[in-house]
Parts: C-alpha cells; structure tokens; sequence
C-alpha cells in the first residue's frame, strides 16, 4: 500500500506524486509549441494502473484532458485524473466533469488572475474531491515538493510571462567553453524565437537555423537593428523558407529598403524606441511568446541585464547563473557575451 502523506479528503500518495510527475513530463513534450497556451498534460489512473494519458501537442489542438478522457472511454468512471496545471478551457472542464470521476489532483493552480481557481470551483461544485498538490496538511513532504518543482518548471514561461507581462529570456554566453550542437539545438528547439544583434547576426541566424532543422521546431529569428544597414545582395540570407524572419528597428529606417524586404517575406518591426523592453513587450502581446533565447552581446545584452529583462545566464559550458550574479557587474557582460555584431 502506497504510503500517504497529510490528513483526510487532502492525503496524498506515492502513488499520486509519481502520477504528478508523469503529468508534467508528458507535457513538457509540447514545450514551445503550445505558445501562448500552456504545457499541459493530463493521466487518468486507478491506484498505481494508468488507463490513460495525454498532452496537449499544439495551439488549436485538443486539450489533453479531453484526449485523455476520449481514451479512458467508460474506465475514466471512478477514477482519478492527474493535471500539472489547473485547466484553462470551459471544454476541457466539462470533459472532466462528464467522464464521472471520483477524484482530481492537480499541480499548480491556473496563475491568470481571472481563471485562478475557475475549475477548482466547478469540480468542487460537482461533488468532486480536488487537491492541488503543496497545499494542506503533507505540503513540506519532500515527494510533494518533488512533483510541484516538476509542474512549475514545465511552465516556467507560462509562471513568468504572467507575472513580468514580457517572456522568459534567456542570455546565452561565450563562458565556458563549447557546447555541443545537439545541445545548442535542443535549447533553442524550447524558445518561440532567438534574438541576434547587429551586422553578421543574419549569417549566424541562417546556420542555426539551417542546424536546427534536424531537431524539428524552428525559432522565430529576430534580429534587431538600429538602422536597416545589412548588405541586401546577399539574398540566401534573408531565406524565410529556412525559418520565420522578423527584423525590428526604429520607426522610419530606410523605408525602400523595409519594402524590399517585405517583398521576401521578411516581417520588419518598427518601435518607437528600440529598446530590449520594447521587443520583449511587443513579442509578448503581438506574438505571444513565452520564451526566448539571446544570442548576442553588445550594449542590447547589457541593456537587457539592467533593465531586467533578461531572467538567467547560460554559459555555453552548461551552468546557469540567475540574473541578480550579473547585474551588478554591468558593462563586465559585454567582455562575455556572444557578440555577433
């Protein structure tokens, strides 16, 4: 027997946190490619037997909790439904509601202020015993701290980009040494876009991209100039076939060369201040990107550490450094950075 932890109609099990973990791996499968909805992942269970599971694969694609329901046929009834994150759709909620299960477990609450709690309620409501995990009695057990880590981190982006209003960003450094270009391809296969910097950025962005081709996902590449001054007669730089380009610049640079490029394919954004915040705004609210990899130097990086918007360091040797070791170091990160300018 699976031993419980915490009192009542609040226990928890082994047996339930390794489900927990389960929910969440099965929906960090879909990382990026839900944007801007969540990573979610759900399994149907009767004690230690999982009848079903399922995740949530794209934007416009069944929820996982109806994919999971539409498996478990008539063995949902009775059982027990695992979320690593509370639902955000009416759909996916009376899926729930109309498969007769007897209990749910969820990881984290919905963290949007007006759908916190939404689908709590209606469970309650419908005679459902609900738990979010951490809470109660049993919330300091380290296999409960264990399976809410999991949920959190699976949507990391998700936790940031609502509570900064701008995505997850990530800089990426020279310190370190190498790092292999699976590894570079796996980390930019978990970002909605890559943000280069100055002249020769395109180059770089182009064999990235070319590379990154093998992994599946493509980033969206974003490169950032000042003024539009890049050579334009190299044409197989600005391939959109290879991946989705959008330049972003100040307001008024060089409109016929903005409209030749548009005629390529290429998306220019122009901001009115060509700041790291600016983009990083505009990525969210017009794109909306969760998460997003730098990979450039130059005073943009620095300007991105201070004024916060950069969230971690990752050197290519692998550590990760948060933010906070950086920022007071100021103009010392121009001397790391991947400068690509």
């Amino acid at each position: 027997m699976a031993m419980p932890f915490g009192i009542g109609a609040s226990w928890t099990t082994v047996t339930d946190t390794d489900h927990m973990l389960r929910a969440a791996a099965i929906a960090d499968k879909s990382a990026v490619t839900t944007a801007p909805h969540p990573n979610s992942g759900c399994v149907i269970a009767r004690g230690p037997k999982i009848i079903s599971e399922a995740f949530l694969r794209a934007r416009g694609e069944k929820s996982a909790e109806i994919q999971a329901v539409e498996k478990a046929r008539g063995l949902a009834r009775g059982a027990t439904a695992y979320l690593n994150l509370e639902p955000f759709a009416d759909d996916a909620m009376r899926a729930l509601l109309e498969a007769g299960l007897s209990r749910i477990v969820i990881g984290l609450e919905n963290p949007v202020e007006n759908l916190k709690g939404k689908a709590l309620e209606s469970f309650k409501s419908a005679g459902l015993n609900v738990q979010v995990l951490g809470t109660g009695s049993g919330a300091d057990n380290r296999y409960i701290k264990e399976a809410v880590e999991a949920c959190r981190n699976v949507n990391a982006p998700l936790l940031h980009t609502v509570a900064h209003g701008i995505p997850l960003s990530v800089l990426l450094t020279a310190e370190g040494g190498h790092m292999g270009a699976e590894r570079l391809a796996e980390l930019r296969c978990r970002c909605n876009g890559v943000v280069l910097w100055g002249n020769g950025a395109l180059r770089v962005a182009y064999d990235l991209m070319v590379g990154q081709m093998r992994i599946g996902h493509l980033p969206v590449r974003i490169v950032v100039l000042k003024e539009l001054d890049f050579v334009e007669d190299d044409s197989w730089l600005w391939d959109v076939s290879v991946c989705r380009t959008i330049v972003a610049t100040c307001r008024g640079s060089r409109a016929e060369f903005r409209k030749r490029l548009g005629s390529r394919g290429v998306e220019v954004v122009e901001l009115e201040e060509l700041t790291p915040r600016a983009l990083m705004e505009y990525c969210y609210r017009q794109l909306g990107f969760m998460s997003v990899l730098w990979e450039c130097g130059g005073e943009f990086a620095a300007s991105a550490i201070l004024g916060g918007v950069i969230h971690e360091v990752l050197t290519l040797g692998g550590e990760r450094k948060l933010i906070s070791t950086f920022r007071e170091a100021g103009d010392d990160v121009l001397l790391n950075a991947r400068d690509h300018s």
